[in-house]
């Protein structure tokens, strides 16, 4: 049979189809990867930046670095790396998620809000969904009842998720002994020890137990996780304020300004450390940032007039308007005088209580309350912007000279020194924990011999008087209708002792010798150091020597007013 050779062929080796291929991994992904796990977030943002520039079109990695962007406290680059994932990949649903999260800064509330839930709604069984949600609800429209049941729903689905770990916490602190939430938050620390939130919560625990020091360990933790973090450097800075280590606070709300320079929070903080140092130049020129801040106490009237910013005031109507609380009115109200020396018609818009006071400190303004009606004004200005804007004024106080006490205290007999106690401000103030005491504590007052006391404390802690059984030996002189009627009571006194109140500038403002008991850390009007005051000539300042500790306090009040009572005829108990 004849045929065909068959020529001899080479063997090939079958191709592996594209499943069947090995890929590589990115030698650079590999390196992103090391870092990470070394805790090097700067080289694992120089590995991202090498992959995204080979693989500009990957939603994953710009998810990915998005994430670590927001690790690194760069809230700016997080959003905008977020945003290029979900633009490649719109169905990308941790991407959907996270962007609610690092959008708070640059979006409107209730686009955040929607843009929360509807990360929630497409991904309902992903816990940081829920978490997002609950943080918008949260610090964005003030809503923390309703953010609670995010929260837990974030934990039910994952137990260890820590940021809702953490915010569950900060309802515990309101609900529960201070004592046991430094340990739920320790909890968060062991399961994320990398985590920089969770030191950070750590950290706000230990300051709300006073345990500055350890605090100070942990926000130092949080800081070295993640040194482009604002928000550490800010809440590190509060601590150090609270620790009187003010050189390092400024440090600290610089830092974190420099990474997030439009919280205005901290330009607040700033400002009030600045003054306290009595750095006055820049200390009012970060004061400024209060009305740009949402939580800030007082806001300014909504009127169209322009704000005066040093223009001349000959013959111009300028409306001045009041703020925070009545001492700060009373205090600044010096820098009425300088207006109208300039040539100024003021209108001086405060609260009611004032307005028969200032009438007879000799001022020329017209006093209207928030209420009024105020239909033509050339200027307008806030009363505690006055200081920057004229630095060289307001050394006086304002001059307040009115007409004998309604009710003469009991003067002659034993007694030859009349003292007027207050002990307790505004319980609605931010630090009044702080700064008022019980009237117990002032019981080693009462053994001075010849000195009579009266009451002159406002509000429900006058009831203290009674509640002790010392109404026979401290008659009530604080029960009045406005600070006029205050005013005439406190000219009857030879001494006023006082917490850091209104009552005490309105003392200090009569001229009256005023012993102000300061804690640590002082409000910054009452600086450092010295036992005088800038602001009022009659002031002395009893200071703290150790933070919430008032013996030192009381001990040189009762010493400075055995003085007193010697020097004006009383025999010394001693001799």
């Amino acid at each position: 049979m004849t045929g065909k050779a068959v020529a001899k062929s080479k063997s090939k080796k079958p191709k592996k189809s594209p499943r069947q291929a090995v890929k590589r991994p990115d030698p650079r992904l590999i390196l992103v990867t090391q870092a990470l796990n070394r805790g090097d977030l700067v080289g694992a943002g120089r590995g991202y930046a090498a992959l995204l520039k080979a693989n500009p079109g990957n939603a994953v990695f710009w998810g990915q670095f998005g994430q670590l962007a927001d690790r690194r406290g760069d809230q700016a680059s997080a959003f905008q790396a977020t945003q290029k994932a979900l633009l490649i990949n719109p169905q990308s649903l941790t991407a959907t998620v996270n962007l609610s999260s690092f959008a708070k800064p640059y979006l409107p509330t209730g686009t955040l809000l929607s843009l929360a839930r509807w990360g929630q709604i497409v991904a309902p069984r992903l816990a940081h969904g829920y978490f997002n949600h609950a943080s918008a609800l949260d610090f964005i429209a003030d809503q923390l009842a309703s953010a609670i049941p995010e929260y837990r729903r974030a934990v039910l689905l994952n137990p260890q998720h820590i940021k809702s770990m953490i915010n569950l916490q900060r309802q515990n602190l309101t609900t529960k002994p201070h004592a046991t939430i430094p340990f739920i938050a320790f909890g968060a620390t062991l399961l994320a020890p990398e985590m920089p939130e969770a030191w950070e919560g750590f950290g706000v625990a230990l300051k709300q137990a006073d345990a500055l020091h350890a605090a100070a360990t942990a926000y130092r933790r949080a800081a070295i996780l993640a040194p482009g973090r604002a928000t550490g450097w800010f809440n590190y800075g509060n601590l150090m304020q609270a620790r009187s280590s003010d050189e390092k606070a400024i440090s600290f709300y610089r830092r974190s300004l420099s990474i997030q320079p439009e919280v205005a929070a901290c330009h607040w903080n700033l400002a009030l450390c600045q003054l306290l140092t009595e750095d006055f130049d820049n200390g009012w020129q970060s004061y400024r940032w209060r009305w740009k801040w949402a939580d800030f106490s007082s806001s300014p009237p909504p009127t169209n007039f322009p704000s005066w910013q040093g223009e001349n005031l000959r013959g111009r109507r300028l409306l001045v308007f009041s703020e925070q609380g009545l001492g700060d009115s009373i205090q600044f109200a010096r820098y009425l005088t300088t207006l109208e020396a300039m040539g100024a018609k003021i209108l001086f818009q405060c609260p009611q209580v004032l307005h028969r006071l200032f009438r007879h400190a000799g001022l020329n303004a017209e006093l209207v309350t928030a209420d009024a009606a105020i239909t033509r004004c050339d200027f307008q200005v806030a009363l505690m912007s006055l200081p920057q804007l004229l630095p060289n004024a307001g050394a006086k106080p304002l001059s307040l000279t009115l007409p004998t006490a309604q009710k003469q205290p009991p003067v002659g007999g034993d007694a030859t020194l009349n003292v007027g106690l207050i002990w307790a401000g505004n319980p609605d103030h931010h630090r009044d924990h702080e700064r008022s005491i019980s009237l117990s504590r002032l019981a080693p007052l009462l053994a001075v011999p010849r000195t009579a006391f009266f009451a002159l404390q406002h509000g429900p802690a006058g009831a203290q008087v009674d509640a002790l059984g010392w109404r026979q030996q401290m008659p009530d002189y604080g029960d009045t209708a406005d600070f006029y009627d205050a005013a005439t009571n406190i000219q009857a006194m030879d001494v006023v002792i006082s917490i850091d109140s209104a009552l005490a500038h309105l003392a200090a403002s009569l001229g009256k010798p005023t012993w102000i008991m300061v804690s640590d850390p002082p409000d910054w009007r009452w600086h450092r150091g010295s036992n005088g005051s800038r602001w009022y000539p009659t002031v002395s300042l009893f200071r703290q020597t150790e933070r919430n500790n008032w013996d030192n306090v009381i001990e040189d009040l009762t010493d400075a007013l055995t003085a007193q009572a010697i020097k004006l005829g009383a025999k010394d108990p001693h001799s």
